[in-house]
């Protein structure tokens, strides 16, 4: 007689990973993530990160083996801990999908090493906030004590290593728009029902992204806030324009309204025809405010 109990079955493909073939999937992983992070000490905090974000969220447990590989291994190449600030497991139509966080994109900004510092922070009903647009561009921000509750805008600014400074300035109106479209597209808890506020901070960094100087990491995480989104696969525009998908995806300013020294491209006809057409492929205008 065998006393030895059964070893759960690895699950594989398309089959629902499951509370133990999640354990299994982890252990027999995590060498490979391990060799994929940029500090393999990292690899503790990581596992653990990834088991709480199961338990927490029990939809993710109904996901494919194989989208928690793919999702574990982008988080783990891009020096992400899955741990709902730098980065979340989020489910989407049975797959994980990684969603970016305001620490996660910050740190991979400061990794291209143009960009010394970013912060975001909200604005609350009562602040003494001004922003101020043309030759002379300025954010002002004196909070008011105690703090209220009402945030009214939430806002990003970048400083660069040759003295420019870039900043996006969001409505709490807008901020509200996205989070309504994600909720609509998930199952199971959200990142906007458990981290608001991490979230709010997020939406605004990710459209600050599209003045920066990019890294391939950068580009890379922009597409995975794209994808963690719930957009069809046929919204996905040209790879050899990213920033044009940053700016379907977020909801940005059109080409004709980027000012022509906060971005590398030109503001000419032809990124206005490249403007055009990615909306053709992606099935339809999205107007500033209604990203997901």
């Amino acid at each position: 007689m065998n006393d030895k109990p059964e070893r759960a079955l690895v699950p594989t493909g398309e089959q629902p990973v499951g509370g133990n073939g999640l354990a299994v999937l982890l252990d027999q992983q995590q060498l490979t993530l391990k060799a994929a992070l940029p500090d393999a000490h990292m690899i503790g905090r990581f596992m653990v990160a990834a088991k709480l974000a199961a338990r927490t969220n029990s939809a993710l447990l109904k996901c494919t083996a194989a989208s928690w590989v793919n999702a574990l291994m982008d988080c783990a190449q891009l020096g992400l801990i899955p741990d709902n600030r730098n980065a979340a497991l989020v489910p989407y139509a049975g797959k994980v999908k990684l969603q970016p966080m305001y620490q996660g994109l910050i740190d991979i900004a400061y990794r291209h090493g143009r960009v010394k510092k970013i912060i975001a922070r909200n604005v609350y009903k009562g602040d003494d906030f001004n922003e101020q647009y043309g030759t002379t561009e300025e954010i002002r921000h004196i909070p008011k004590y105690p703090r209220g509750s009402e945030i009214t805008h939430t806002y990003a600014i970048a400083w660069l290593d040759n003295g420019e400074v870039q900043s996006e300035v969001m409505t709490a109106d807008q901020v509200e728009a996205i989070k309504q479209r994600a909720l609509k597209n998930k199952k199971g808890d959200s990142p906007w029902q458990t981290d608001e506020d991490e979230m709010r901070r997020k939406t605004v960094v990710i459209r600050l992204y599209k003045y920066l100087p990019k890294s391939a990491e950068m580009v890379t995480v922009m597409d995975r806030d794209y994808e963690a989104a719930g957009f069809e696969p046929g919204a996905v525009i040209d790879a050899d324009a990213p920033d044009r998908t940053a700016q379907i995806v977020a909801g940005l300013k059109k080409p004709t309204e980027l000012p022509a020294a906060d971005t590398e491209e030109p503001q000419d006809k032809a990124a206005d025809e490249a403007y055009r057409q990615a909306i053709i492929n992606a099935g339809k205008a999205r107007q500033p405010g209604e990203e997901g």
